[in-house]
């Protein structure tokens, strides 16, 4: 199942680094939250959602037990439930063209 959460969330970051190559859409969308969004899920959602599926397969291997699929699949769950959680509402930030550092901000995002 983390594998399969691997894919999903790669793919999805790589889909959005699409967006981020084309050069109408990077003029933009530079420095803004979706730029921010794109890096961390990828770098944070990806990459360590690989190590976890590393460490779940090779885990009998490494200390003879048996993990809980229970409490392995609440992990799942629960970690990449907080990915989408964090990271959706920045690539909508993003889209809308709040920028990343706060003294930019336009007077339209101070409420």
């Amino acid at each position: 199942m983390f594998a399969v959460a691997y894919l999903l969330v790669f793919t999805v970051g790589g889909f959005t680094g699409m967006w981020l190559s084309h050069v109408g859409l990077n003029i933009s969308l530079h420095d803004t939250f979706y730029v921010v969004a794109h890096f961390h899920l990828m770098l944070s959602g990806s990459t360590i959602i690989g190590c976890f599926c590393g460490f779940y397969y090779y885990f009998v291997s490494f200390f003879g037990l048996k993990y809980s699929r229970f409490f392995s699949f609440m992990h799942l769950v629960y970690y990449v439930g907080g990915q989408w959680m964090t990271f959706l509402p920045m690539f909508w930030l993003g889209f809308s063209g709040l920028p990343r550092r706060i003294h930019d901000y336009p007077t339209i995002f101070v409420g």
